[in-house]
């Protein structure tokens, strides 16, 4: 039993070709970005990251990670003063007109 199996993944890997990937071809950007402002809304609105990432089916370290590069891309050094930064920035304003029905039809 066990030469019969052996075989068949010999012939397999035989037959393989190798996977091609590059860092940069992980996740298209679009998606990233998409993602990180739905962890940030979330986040502004007051959800722990564990609650945040049972909302969009992900692990909470994905979503300290999310949040952790919104920190540093904004320069904050604490949670309220991200969520702060966020507001002022206006980075998720463009969320209301995106994905509210009511925004559309105004």
């Amino acid at each position: 039993m066990i030469r019969y199996l052996v075989g068949i993944f010999d012939k397999s890997w035989e037959r393989a070709a190798p996977l091609r990937h590059t860092p940069t071809e992980h996740r298209p950007p679009l998606l990233t970005d998409e993602t990180r402002r739905a962890v940030l809304h979330l986040m502004v609105n007051g959800y722990t990251d564990e609650t945040i990432a049972g909302r969009l089916g992900m692990s909470a370290r994905t979503v300290a990670t999310h949040v952790r590069k919104a920190s540093e891309q904004l320069g904050s050094r604490s949670r309220a003063q991200l969520a702060y930064l966020i507001a002022r920035s206006g980075i998720l304003d463009e969320d209301l007109y995106t994905s509210a029905p009511e925004a559309r039809r105004a």
